[in-house]
């Protein structure tokens, strides 16, 4: 018996090593050790100010909720309710699929996973969304700023430009839509206040720049006419250079799904060449361990890369 227990083991075990050409290490040893600092009171203060940090910082459920309204109100298309009932069902299916196992650990660490699945695939959605809505903002301010060039004002620039950007982007027609009407409809006088608003609401560093500088220009220095058309340009060489960042993180992403989904057809594979081994791993405590650990491995490698694999900042 302790013969087929090794082997069952071994035999999984070598199933999930089977997944690991899937995966470009590369991305594993991506975030190198800093090198030691020498220590000149800084160590002290960093200390302070983390002490300080969890004084204040809020609790899992605040942080859990203002993460789910956030990327929710972003996208649009699903309210927080609907993203609540998705991760709540998605705990359960996870935790109904680890009872198929008869392993309560792995049904918790299943039902975990489950329930962060909704969040992972909205924020997958939303980054793509991103990505578009930056590539195009290039092209729309690109045109905004020759209109300016030829009008000479801010305002009406973007009034003429609105069919243009509608073309472009209906994301990004809305906001500038509800600028104008702003400006025209309501208040014409309280430009800057709106012009404030319209780089929130877009949100991204080189429209806020351009932005601050319109902001200056509408108000009488008409000579950062020429400054403001640098930035489109900046813009784009800033979309041009990330490309090539984007293709490596793309290339990681996929890699990591992969490896990820090759898990459950190992343990299909252990099942259709042994139903004998298979039994020992879902009935034996040597195997339901086994399992646990390798489920909790996969579950905090996926925490670690929701973690560090984020869009790139700008730091102007």
């Amino acid at each position: 018996m302790k013969v087929k227990i090794i082997n069952t083991i071994l035999i999984f075990l070598g199933c999930i090593s089977l997944t690991i050409p899937l995966m470009d290490m590369e991305a594993i040893f991506m975030i190198k050790k800093p090198k030691k600092r020498i220590d000149d009171g800084r160590k002290a203060r960093r200390k302070a100010r983390r002490e300080e940090i969890v004084k204040t910082k809020d609790s899992f459920y605040k942080r859990f909720k203002k993460a789910g309204k956030k990327i929710t109100d972003e996208l649009g298309f699903i309210s927080y309710k609907t993203f609540i009932m998705f991760t709540i069902v998605g705990g359960f299916i996870g935790f109904i699929s680890g009872q198929i196992f008869k392993n309560p650990v792995a049904s918790i660490i299943l039902a975990l996973a489950g329930a962060i699945l909704p969040y992972l695939i909205l924020n997958l959605i939303l980054r793509k969304r991103n990505i578009e809505k930056e590539e195009k903002l290039q092209i729309v301010l690109g045109d905004i700023q020759a209109e300016l060039i030829e009008v000479k004002d801010f305002i009406k620039a973007i009034k003429n430009k609105l069919p243009a950007i509608e073309g472009v982007s209906k994301v990004l027609y809305k906001h500038f839509k509800w600028f104008v009407d702003m400006i025209e409809l309501l208040t014409p006088d309280n430009n800057e206040e709106y012009m404030r608003e319209l780089a929130e609401r877009i949100d991204t560093h080189f429209f806020s720049e351009y932005m601050k500088l319109a902001i200056q220009y509408t108000k009488g220095d008409s000579s950062l006419i020429y400054t403001m058309e640098s930035i489109p340009a900046e813009y784009a060489q800033h979309l041009s250079r990330n490309q090539k960042y984007k293709k490596i993180i793309e290339k990681h992403n996929k890699s990591f799904i992969t490896t990820v989904l090759a898990l459950p057809f190992a343990i299909v594979f252990l099942k259709l060449m042994s139903r004998e081994y298979y039994m020992i791993l879902v009935n034996h405590f040597v195997g339901k361990i086994t399992l646990a650990v390798v489920l909790l491995a996969y579950l905090i490698g996926a925490i670690i890369f929701m973690k560090y694999n984020k869009d790139i900042k700008y730091q102007g």
